[in-house]
């Protein structure tokens, strides 16, 4: 079986090669206050989980998206 990258870490690696400071992400995002907080605290490493609603602003804001890898074999476990 091939390392296959954590979305959470994709997610980290989008923000930090952004070329936008963290907080301003969070605020062109429309993370909100508790939103910004939360997502750096979690970059951080000070929290361990961000809410689904969060991860979605991000990944808009950001322009990722969630999609099967294109040579995907579901048959093999």
């Amino acid at each position: 079986m091939g390392y296959m990258t954590k979305m959470s870490e994709q997610l980290k690696a989008a923000i930090e090669n952004s070329g936008q400071h963290r907080r301003e992400i969070a605020r062109n995002a429309g993370a909100g206050e508790a939103g910004r907080i939360s997502m750096l605290r979690w970059l951080n490493g000070t929290q361990r989980t961000i809410t689904s609603e969060l991860i979605d602003t991000l990944c808009e804001y950001l322009g990722l998206e969630l999609r099967p890898k294109a040579d995907t074999d579901k048959g093999d476990k």
